[in-house]
């Protein structure tokens, strides 16, 4: 009965990534979005990250700053997580505190570790694993267009791309030429969230989807 309530709180944390939380932050607000004067399609700020995303992998370590009014935000505003993408490998870390909780998805199997309790639970890959840990997805999208809007309180220029079907849409969001974020949303009120980009890079080894060889395994 443990283990099952440990793999129901990991997977729980796992479904975090998408609820996100809000921020504190206090800025001029847009009351309205604006459009600005489109650039040249070679002088897009997003296009490497959109290429980044889209090659397959990548590492990224980021905060949800806010999400869908309809579900409770998370219990820390100061969650970090970072993903580690390549194929269908993969390596999502949950970081709450002092607490570190990684799922890893490899070889056909995922598995959770609890690295307090030096731990390791098997359990099948979720149907939706990618839809549920902030995996950001651009296979099909189109560029739209490009404007200004609010994040995390801040205006700050965006570029926006959209899927073919119109179901999901990525904003990339800028400071100067910096990318500081990602507004994603996807349609029928399924998903929305802001997700503040701390650190993104094609640096992704094989270690990252090292399995700790001391732990104990739990099936």
């Amino acid at each position: 009965m443990k283990n099952k309530n440990l793999l129901l709180v990991c997977l729980v944390l796992v479904a975090v990534v998408l609820i996100g939380c809000s921020s504190d932050k206090k800025d001029v607000l847009v009351p309205e979005e604006e459009r600005i004067v489109e650039p040249e399609q070679g002088e897009l700020l997003s296009k490497p990250y959109a290429n980044l995303f889209g090659s397959g992998k990548y590492y990224m370590k980021y905060k949800l700053v806010s999400d869908n009014t309809e579900v409770e935000p998370a219990e820390d505003p100061d969650t970090v997580y970072e993903i580690f993408i390549d194929g269908d490998k993969m390596s999502n870390i949950t970081l709450v505190g002092d607490q570190k909780l990684q799922n890893i998805v490899v070889d056909g199997q995922m598995f959770i570790i609890m690295h307090d309790q030096r731990m390791i639970i098997t359990t099948e890959i979720p149907q939706n694993i990618r839809q549920n840990t902030g995996i950001v997805e651009t296979k099909g999208m189109e560029y739209q267009g490009s404007g200004r809007t609010e994040f995390a309180g801040i205006a700050r220029n965006y570029e926006e791309y959209i899927s073919a079907d119109g179901y999901e849409t990525i904003r990339y969001i800028f400071d100067g030429d910096r990318l500081v974020g990602l507004q994603v949303s996807k349609a029928l009120g399924q998903a929305k969230y802001d997700m503040e980009i701390l650190e993104i890079n094609g640096n992704v080894t094989i270690r990252a989807f090292d399995l700790p060889s001391d732990y104990a395994m739990v099936n």
